[in-house]
């Protein structure tokens, strides 16, 4: 298992050159419709994590890798159909999740503001639970931190955006995530691992994971710096992913 990140800051748009060396035509194609810089400097360090991330796992190079689509669009490797990731870009960071087994992650800034109409759109048992904790600002980090469990878990499955948050549940009362409700035609007695962790005080990070993997520090990623992605892509040091028992 795998979980790295990466920090995006106006700093760091002299790597932009050598992050964009491993993305393919349709990847660069994407980068320019973005209409703030921002976020297409962040969409190709994103890319970049994962290529290089990918390149290290399979000892490819990151430029050379060829994806898949599934029925729902989930990215895959043809040339390595069994190793599951997920990727997640959002507001200066990204991050990279790789496993063994279905993997899924998602991250949103720790302090979005989000409207209590929002809450709608989850499941019954997790609308009760929101609105009933004692502040808004309880209720506001609660949302946060549900929402990217069952995006990490969506994620994981493969089924992007096409379901509905109000299908399937979780119970966040205690210190990890628990699946009290599957999707239907899903397995909820399948055992995985969620969390939802604050990333260096500005982005909440969750993870969902198939199996009980070791991780070093619960479900938060390890941070890698925007140079050794750039080294990576331009063929130097390839990223140093966890040893595999």
């Amino acid at each position: 298992m795998d979980f790295l990140a990466l920090r995006v800051t106006e700093a760091d748009t002299h790597w932009v050159t050598a992050w964009s060396q491993v993305l393919d035509a349709d990847e660069l194609a994407r980068a320019d419709r973005f209409r703030r810089s921002e976020d297409r400097i962040c969409y190709i360090a994103a890319h970049a994590l994962l290529r290089t991330a990918l390149g290290a796992a399979t000892g490819r190079p990151p430029a050379s890798l060829v994806f898949g689509r599934g029925s729902f669009g989930k990215p895959f490797l043809p040339a390595a159909p069994a190793l599951h990731f997920s990727l997640t870009h959002t507001d200066r960071l990204t991050a990279v999740a790789l496993h063994t087994s279905p993997v899924g992650c998602d991250a949103e800034p720790a302090d979005r503001s989000v409207e209590e109409a929002t809450f709608s759109i989850m499941s019954e048992e997790e609308r009760a639970w929101l609105l009933g904790l004692p502040t808004a600002v309880a209720r506001q980090r609660a949302f946060i931190r549900l929402w990217v469990i069952k995006e990490a878990y969506v994620k994981a499955l493969g089924l992007g955006l096409s379901l509905d948050p109000a299908s399937y549940a979780f119970d966040l009362t205690g210190d990890a995530g628990i699946l009290r409700r599957a999707p239907a035609g899903y397995d909820g007695t399948a055992i995985w691992r969620f969390g939802a962790e604050i990333f260096g005080e500005t982005h909440t990070v969750g993870l969902a994971v198939q199996g009980r993997p070791e991780l070093p520090d619960g479900s938060l990623p390890r941070e890698i710096s925007a140079g050794m992605v750039a080294a990576a892509a331009s063929g130097g040091s390839p990223l140093q992913l966890r040893k595999r028992a």
